[in-house]
């Protein structure tokens, strides 16, 4: 069986119409925040093993995040959690994402996570997503830099009709060349539905490294939406 590598390089970068079409309908199954939407007020709790604070959070339009917490390296850490999810959550056109790119759907049947398809990156990354029988993203495998990067989609619920959101994501870091992995980090999300927004109740991270194992449990409630006027 040939690696991802080999198979990218063998394939001819022309676009096909069934994998960009596959792959627009995955990416857009997936739950954001609408269109001109003003953000979100909160009261958060961040929890380690070691350590807990308790504050409140905004999140503004240009994806700005204010975490307000009293102990400093737990808000540094609550930012940066809060800054990929609000990354995820914002609503972004198929054509200036992965859209840019050839798409090709690869040959190969019966794979356990479904349809592999490749995205032909220009800047050397590569990228291949596989789709599954109900149209949904179950694995992203990415390459660059010297790293193989390894996300599984394990768990979704059901949010707006049509519309999923993730509540269990396992991503893992390999070194290309040895094989060794270096990282894995398990998400696991709920959520909760504030007037017709989808909006983060909790996040629990856990991260395993070489030698290091970190949880981080974030919990958010008291949710208010901004206003836009």
């Amino acid at each position: 069986m040939q690696t991802m590598t080999e198979t990218l390089m063998a394939l001819p970068a022309q676009d096909e119409a069934l994998a960009r079409r596959l792959l627009q309908r995955a990416q857009g199954a997936c739950q954001k925040w609408p269109e001109g939407f003003a953000g979100f007020r909160a009261q958060i709790q961040c929890r380690t093993s070691g350590q807990s604070a308790s504050g409140w959070l905004q999140v503004s339009p240009g994806q700005r995040v204010e975490v307000h917490l009293p102990d400093a390296a737990l808000r540094r850490l609550a930012q940066t959690m809060l800054a990929r999810l609000v990354d995820e959550r914002m609503p972004r056109f198929f054509k200036d994402g992965d859209g840019r790119y050839p798409i090709t759907l690869d040959a190969e049947h019966g794979h356990p996570f479904g349809k592999r398809i490749q995205v032909h990156r220009r800047d050397g990354e590569r990228l291949a997503y596989w789709i599954d029988t109900a149209g949904r993203i179950r694995y992203v495998e990415r390459e660059v830099e010297g790293q193989r990067m390894v996300t599984a989609f394990e768990e979704y619920t059901r949010a707006t009709p049509g519309r999923v959101l993730p509540t269990r994501v396992t991503t893992a870091w390999f070194d290309i060349e040895s094989g060794v992995c270096i990282r894995s980090e398990t998400i696991v999300d709920t959520h909760c539905r504030v007037n017709y927004v989808w909006l983060p109740a909790t996040q629990h991270v856990t991260t395993i490294g070489l030698n290091t194992i970190q949880t981080v449990l974030l919990t958010l409630d008291a949710h208010t939406l901004l206003c836009a006027c």
